[in-house]
């Protein structure tokens, strides 16, 4: 019982934080706020948007790695459907993705920071993440957001682009709260 709540709590959190980017008029923006666990920065739309794209790119400071943990979004031109939107939030968590809780059968953990892309009444049809290894000795990567509905880390819309020593990229056909998932376990 005691789990649950903390799951259930967790993701309020982390959907109170959406919810509170959704408020931030647009005349209140540009808007960068940056701390050593969590990362906002929001722009106004402009029509270049449409020819240019959405580009976010956001870096903590290095948490027992090497380097410092990154996190990069691209919405490539054309890539939103039906309008251009008014506003783009972008929020980066290095804390948030380890308080929402991994399924019981899975040997796997959160090693990336959680990205948050927050487009106010705008939908996509393409958007690649791009995420720093918190952790360089995990393997077998899952591109996956977090889903309020089930409480739970879900891949259906998110599947592995690419993978090196020290990142991995990911491309997803919706918006919400991403990360990567990573095992211990080497099959």
């Amino acid at each position: 019982m005691l789990l649950k709540k903390e799951k259930d709590a967790s993701s309020q959190l982390l959907e109170s934080l959406e919810n509170i980017s959704t408020l931030v008029p647009s005349t209140a923006l540009p808007l960068h706020f940056s701390r050593d666990f969590i990362n906002w920065k929001g722009i106004p739309v402009s029509a270049n948007l449409s020819n240019q794209g959405y580009n976010y790119e956001t870096e903590f400071p290095p948490q027992n790695t090497p380097s410092p943990i990154t996190g990069h979004v691209s919405i490539g031109p054309g890539q939103f459907k039906k309008h251009l939107p008014h506003t783009i939030i972008s929020m980066t968590s290095l804390t948030l993705g380890n308080i929402l809780p991994i399924a019981e059968n899975k040997n796997a953990q959160v090693n990336g920071p959680l990205i948050s892309i927050i487009i106010p009444n705008s939908s996509i049809h393409e958007i690649s993440l791009t995420f720093s290894k918190m952790k360089l000795n995990l393997s077998q990567p899952q591109c996956v957001f977090w889903d309020f509905s089930h409480l739970q880390w879900t891949d259906t819309g998110c599947h592995l682009e690419n993978e090196t020593a020290n990142l991995v990229t990911c491309l997803c056909t919706h918006l919400t709260s991403f990360s990567v998932l990573m095992s211990s376990i080497v099959p």
